[in-house]
């Protein structure tokens, strides 16, 4: 692609995920003081009780397996890109976090409890410069 028509792309909220990466992974956190494991990582509710927030990034495998999931038959609010009707997904790690995340395509047919995903990154609005706003989104595998 030509330097001059190549899009940018930023993530629209910087912390979530690797970025930019080839292979994109979930950023949690794991509290040193509780052991706790949360997504995302500023998440500051991890843990009732928990006083410390001694937290490390905990760089989630780039696989899961689809634990639930809906079909939305919607449009998302402006200005996101409208992507209905769409899936939405619980995704279980092997770190053991679940984490909820819009599941690509419309072949809702191929979509059950168990079926393994990938995260892959996803356009979720583009603004007026052209720039994409990016969001981790799960592709089945």
């Amino acid at each position: 692609m030509d330097v001059a028509t190549e899009k940018k792309q930023i993530p629209e909220i910087k912390g979530l995920f690797t970025w930019p990466s080839d292979e994109l992974h979930l950023i949690a956190g794991t509290c040193k003081t509780c052991g706790s494991r949360f997504f995302p990582r500023f998440y500051s509710q991890h843990a009732p009780g928990c006083k410390k927030r001694d937290v490390v990034d905990l760089i989630l495998s780039n696989k899961g397996v689809i634990k639930s999931y809906t079909i939305q038959r919607y449009a998302p609010p402006t200005p996101c890109v409208d992507l209905s009707p769409y899936a939405i997904g619980l995704v279980e790690f092997p770190e053991g976090i679940q984490v909820p995340g819009i599941i690509m395509g419309k072949d809702f047919d191929k979509l059950g409890i168990g079926k393994k995903v990938e995260v892959v990154k996803g356009t979720l609005l583009v603004d007026q410069e052209g720039t994409e706003h990016l969001t981790w989104m799960y592709k089945l595998l």
